[in-house]
């Protein structure tokens, strides 16, 4: 049981230093735009099954991506530059939306799944600039999708999807270039469920991920 249970009136989460050992800080809450964003700003993030509570999580240790250490792998490379993908942003958004949902949502259901609310609180904040996301297609449909949000230096990674030869890996790759570009500093992949090969993951202490975010917010 978590430490703390959070109702809908406040959008506040208590310290994330107060997480259990399995890095459940509270129940509650509600799946909209601004609770995403206190969730990112806080050092929490939404990981709930399709039939329990809300359940907002701070683990320790936490997966990180800094771009500036991206580690291409070279048959990745080529993928990208000589098999037939195409790759879009912010403009195919609600595509790889909608791809993420049929991959995330297929059966058995996990705990990363996408509910109605998750992609209309994500629409709300596509809509307000703070979406970043890439999409790789082959054959005029999207293979690939990699999606989260940016708030000044830092970006909240939220899924990293593909059913295509290295789609999902392409994407987030594609991404990391991309918010590199923007001057962003560090990628919170939240935990390692992104089923990716190893482009440069770091393990960093919770401690130290709440510190880069109180310099970098």
């Amino acid at each position: 049981m978590p430490f703390f249970t959070i109702g809908k009136d406040e959008v506040k989460f208590p310290p994330a230093h107060f997480a259990d050992a399995d890095g459940l800080l509270a129940e509650g809450g509600d799946i909209t735009a601004e609770w995403l964003l206190e969730g990112y700003r806080s050092g929490v993030f939404l990981w709930a099954g399709p039939m329990d509570p809300l359940k907002w999580y701070s683990p320790d240790p936490r997966v990180v991506l800094y771009p500036e250490r991206l580690d291409v792998p070279g048959y990745v490379k080529d993928s990208l530059q000589f098999a037939p993908y195409k790759v879009t942003t912010q403009e195919d958004f609600a595509q790889g939306l909608a791809f993420c949902e049929r991959i995330e949502n297929a059966k058995p259901m996990y705990p990363g799944w996408i509910t109605g609310l998750f992609a209309q609180a994500y629409q709300e904040l596509n809509q307000k600039g703070f979406v970043r996301s890439v999409q790789v297609w082959k054959d005029d449909r999207v293979v690939g999708a990699a999606f989260g949000t940016k708030i000044n230096q830092i970006f909240f990674c939220e899924h990293v999807c593909g059913d295509d030869d290295y789609a999902a890996e392409m994407a987030l790759i594609t991404l990391a270039q991309n918010l590199e570009k923007e001057g962003v500093v560090l990628m919170d992949l939240h935990r390692d469920t992104t089923a990716t090969i190893d482009i440069g993951l770091s393990e960093i202490s919770k401690n130290e991920y709440l510190h880069i975010l109180q310099n970098n917010l």
